[in-house]
């Protein structure tokens, strides 16, 4: 039967414990899956944002390399045309002379190089000899501030400049003779063929638009690319001039589109003129279609691997799990079974691994709780045998010791009496000292009884209603002698008649006379005063205390005096007495009556304890 029952309990561990891991591992593989996809799309769009972001850095660090390179030839075939004649005749002001000495270089050069036009200005602003038109002589045109600085800074400027709406490379260069300065020549190269000679070298789309120019409509690729449909480019790079337009040109920016099957990047780049000011924009088309196709590719066969690996992991998981399951289904049965009492088993050990070792520290664990049982039940055993040789002896000792000592205590009332009135005889006062000893050592026992049967929970109450009053006369009648025999003077104040108590009377009476006989015992030439009143708020208790004049209590002897044979000090026990009983038993029986008693003491002033009694409440039946 045992055996059909846990092999029911190993199947029903294993089954619900395969399924939950099963479903967490399906659940896992699913985040992982979805975390993998995620990742790997948000990589590939970083990834493409990052070579977008590389190749606009790149675009634009090579256009500038390629501008100061045409600059830098622009300025070195100047130097070929302003030659010696050139500078006479610039200084006669010749114009006839200076067209000959200056235009067959100027058109012999500009054939070799992006050079396409050469002014020559006297003052800013004046124009005196242009290639463009020899007779030009011109005052009304706009001195551009490179020619203006050339003049006034006497120093070759360049850069990129627009001059009469061509956006172009241009050079001021003062020209001196005889170290006075003569005039300012001024040559400019187009851009076009710079920025077509870049898209030629990228295989991109690429070309100059001027700052302002909104250009809709002739948006034409200067490259024809086959990988590349032309309407898309056109959509691409007009896109791109309408961004421009809306002033987004303080710095270069890259954007891809998708038109069709087509994946564009339009790459816009500032050109800043000579003055400071967004001269023109150079646009950059790139066909980046293979490079998404390829990054999509990769997206797809990573996330084939990971449903793969995590599809092979769930297999291997499972095979593996379904043997650690098994064992721990063994463990689980012995530990229901040592749950029901049995300890005569033991735990299957098939390898020295993680659940082989539980199962050992399991076998140990059952082997030591076991031997700690049986060692608490010999404990157990014992402190019940000694208990009730305790009681045993407690009452035997009570009824050996009581009959002799009633027997004393009468003897010595009777030689009392029969001396009672001769004076002539001797001996009165050695009775009387005979019974005070006999009835002393009868409370002892007493207290011995009743701290034995308290410690055995064989105490026996007999609670009734009555009058707190009548138990009030009482321990002021037997209270007041006890007190006055040490000098002291008793004080009672009984503001209670008619209240009732629901408590038995005789065991009241032993609490409230242990208190005063210990405030007697501790008080010489004082005052003990015993008060009873009712307190008037929702508890409706009796409040009764009993407060002496006597040596007091320490604050740290307080938490130990309710504790069995506990006094104060050693000190207080050889002067005073006792075995340290009677506040052990008040506590006790105050607890069983469901009393509250509080002590507060200070040394050399005094002691105040305080019992509070609940009051009986007669439920008044309806006639």
């Amino acid at each position: 039967m045992d055996s059909i029952q846990t092999n029911n309990t190993r199947q029903r561990f294993f089954s619900t414990l395969r399924g939950r891991v099963t479903a967490v591992s399906i659940a896992a593989i699913v985040f992982v899956i979805g975390a993998m996809g995620a990742t790997t799309y948000v990589g590939a769009s970083h990834l493409l944002s990052l070579l977008v972001t590389t190749r606009l850095a790149s675009d634009e660090t090579m256009l500038k390399k390629v501008i100061d390179v045409n600059l830098d030839i622009l300025q070195e075939r100047l130097g070929h045309i302003v030659t010696t004649p050139v500078v006479e005749a610039l200084r006669d002001q010749d114009r006839a002379r200076l067209e000959t000495y200056a235009v067959p270089p100027f058109n012999r050069i500009s054939s070799l190089i992006n050079l396409t036009s050469l002014r020559f200005y006297l003052v800013p602003g004046h124009v005196f000899f242009s290639t463009e038109d020899s007779a030009r002589a011109e005052f009304d045109e706009s001195p551009r501030k490179m020619v203006i600085d050339a003049f006034e800074r006497r120093a070759i400027f360049r850069g990129i400049d627009v001059v009469d709406g061509q956006t172009g490379l241009f050079i001021a260069w003062p020209i001196y003779s005889a170290g006075a300065l003569v005039g300012v020549v001024q040559a400019g190269g187009s851009l076009q063929p710079i920025v077509t000679e870049i898209g030629k070298t990228l295989s991109v789309d690429a070309r100059v638009v001027p700052m302002g120019a909104t250009n809709e409509g002739k948006v034409v690729p200067l490259n024809k690319n086959p990988d590349l449909t032309p309407t898309a480019a056109m959509a691409a790079m007009q896109s791109a001039l309408n961004r421009a337009a809306a002033g987004e040109l303080t710095h270069g920016f890259s954007f891809n589109e998708t038109f069709g099957d087509d994946h564009l990047e339009t790459s816009v780049l500032p050109l800043r003129g000579y003055v400071g000011d967004v001269a023109a924009q150079v646009l950059l088309g790139r066909n980046i279609t293979p490079v998404y196709n390829s990054l999509l590719q990769s997206f797809y066969r990573n996330i084939g691997i990971a449903i793969l690996a995590m599809v092979a992991a769930l297999w291997v998981i499972l095979l593996n799990f379904s043997h650690v399951f098994g064992r721990l289904a063994r463990m689980v049965s012995a530990i229901r079974m040592f749950a029901c009492g049995r300890s005569d088993f033991q735990i299957p050990k098939y390898r020295d691994d993680e659940v082989g070792q539980l199962g050992d520290a399991l076998q140990t664990m059952i082997a030591n709780v076991t031997e700690t049982q049986n060692e608490l039940r010999v404990s157990e055993r014992r402190a019940n045998e000694a208990s009730i040789a305790k009681s045993s002896f407690i009452a035997n000792m009570s009824h050996e010791l009581r009959t002799p000592l009633n027997a004393i205590i009468g003897y010595s009332q009777l030689i009392e009496d029969e001396l009672t009135g001769h004076a002539e005889l001797r001996g009165k006062q050695d009775a009387e000292k005979i019974g005070a000893a006999a009835k002393s050592l009868l409370q002892i026992i007493n207290d011995l009884l009743d701290i034995a049967k308290l410690d055995s929970g064989k105490m026996q109450l007999e609670s009734f209603p009555i009058r707190f009053s009548v138990v009030a006369a009482d321990i002021v009648a037997e209270g007041k002698p006890l007190v006055e025999a040490t000098g002291s003077r008793f004080v009672s104040r009984i503001s209670v008649s008619e209240t009732k108590v629901n408590i038995d009377p005789s065991r009241i009476k032993q609490v409230l006379l242990n208190l005063v006989k210990n405030a007697a015992k501790f008080t010489r030439n004082g005052v003990v005063t015993f008060t009873v009143t009712e307190t008037r708020d929702e508890m409706n208790k009796l409040v009764v205390t009993i407060e002496d004049t006597g040596v007091g209590i320490s604050q740290e002897s307080l938490p130990g005096l309710f504790n069995p044979f506990s006094q104060v000090d050693q000190s207080t026990s050889r002067q005073y007495g006792g075995l340290g009983l009677g506040l052990a038993i008040t506590k006790r029986l105050c607890d069983i009556m469901d009393c509250e008693i509080v002590i507060a003491s200070t040394p050399g002033k005094g002691t105040l304890i305080t019992i509070k009694i609940p009051v009986y409440k007669e439920e008044r039946i309806a006639a």
